[in-house]
C-alpha cells in the first residue's frame, strides 16, 4: 500500500479505495519524509473527504509519535540501571481480591533495540482493553528474551498467608526464567529473602518497560498458563 500511495496519482483512485489504503498504513513502516509526502498529496486532492482524510492521517501520526516518546521513556528508565545487562520486570495480580490465586509474571526484554523494535502500547494492564492485552501479550511472547508465569493457590494462601505467598510467587517467577537476570525490578514490593539484586518501583507498570510487560503477561494469563507457568 505504501508504494501505491507514494507513486500513484490519487485522482485515479476512488475515495473508498484511497481511504482503505491510508487506513491500512503502519507508521512503523514509514519514514518521516514518506509520511509528509503522502499527507501533501492528500491535502492537494480536490475532494473534501480526502482533505479531511489528510487531517486525520496527520493526527494519527502525531499520536503515534507521542506514544513512541512515552515508550522510549519506559525503556530509558530500565536502561538507566547501567550496571546491569539483563533486567527482569516482575508484577503480580490477586493480592487485592479476597479469593486467590496470586499470579505473578517476570519478563526480560531486549532493551538495546531501536525505536521501531520497541513494543508500543506497554502500560499498566488495567488501563488496556482485553483485546489490546491479548495482542500485546503475543508481541511480548515473541520479542521477550525470557518470560515466566507463576502462581500461588488459594490453599497456599489459606495455609501460609497472603504476604508470604505474594513474596514467594515473585521469587518463583524469577527462578522460572530461562535466563538469569542481573537485576529484578519489582512492582511496589521489595522481594524478601532474595539473593539477586532487587529494586522495588512504586507504580512500576507506568514507569518501567519490563514491569509493564509483566503486568500485561499476567493480565492475559490463561488458566493453563496459571497452572503450568507457560
Amino acid at each position: 500500500m505504501k508504494d501505491i500511495l507514494l507513486n500513484e496519482n490519487f485522482e485515479s483512485l476512488s475515495v473508498d479505495i484511497l481511504k482503505s489504503y491510508v487506513n491500512s498504513l503502519s507508521f512503523y513502516n514509514l519514514e518521516k519524509e514518506e509520511v509528509y509526502f503522502i499527507n501533501k498529496k492528500l491535502e492537494l486532492d480536490n475532494r473534501k473527504s480526502i482533505q479531511y482524510l489528510a487531517t486525520r492521517f496527520m493526527r494519527c501520526y502525531e499520536n503515534y509519535n507521542k506514544e513512541l516518546k512515552r515508550i522510549e521513556n519506559l525503556y530509558m528508565f530500565d536502561k538507566g540501571f547501567k550496571n546491569f545487562k539483563l533486567i527482569a520486570g516482575i508484577d503480580e495480580v490477586g493480592r487485592g481480591p479476597l479469593a486467590g490465586p496470586i499470579v505473578s509474571a517476570a519478563v526480560i526484554l531486549d532493551l538495546n533495540v531501536n525505536n521501531k523494535d520497541m513494543i508500543l502500547g506497554l502500560n499498566d494492564s488495567k488501563k488496556l482493553t482485553e483485546t489490546k492485552r491479548e495482542y500485546l501479550s503475543n508481541i511480548i511472547k515473541s520479542k521477550a528474551l525470557a518470560y515466566s508465569i507463576s502462581f500461588c493457590s488459594n490453599s497456599d494462601i489459606d495455609e501460609r498467608g497472603i504476604g508470604f505467598c505474594n513474596n514467594e510467587v515473585f521469587k518463583k517467577a524469577v527462578y522460572s526464567l530461562d535466563i538469569k537476570p542481573n537485576l529484578v525490578l519489582s512492582d511496589g514490593y521489595t522481594i524478601k529473602n532474595f539473593e539477586s539484586p532487587n529494586i522495588a518501583v512504586i507504580r512500576g507498570d507506568s514507569k518501567s518497560a519490563s514491569i509493564a510487560a509483566a503486568s500485561i503477561k499476567i493480565g492475559r494469563a490463561s488458566c493453563r498458563e496459571r497452572v503450568f507457568a507457560g
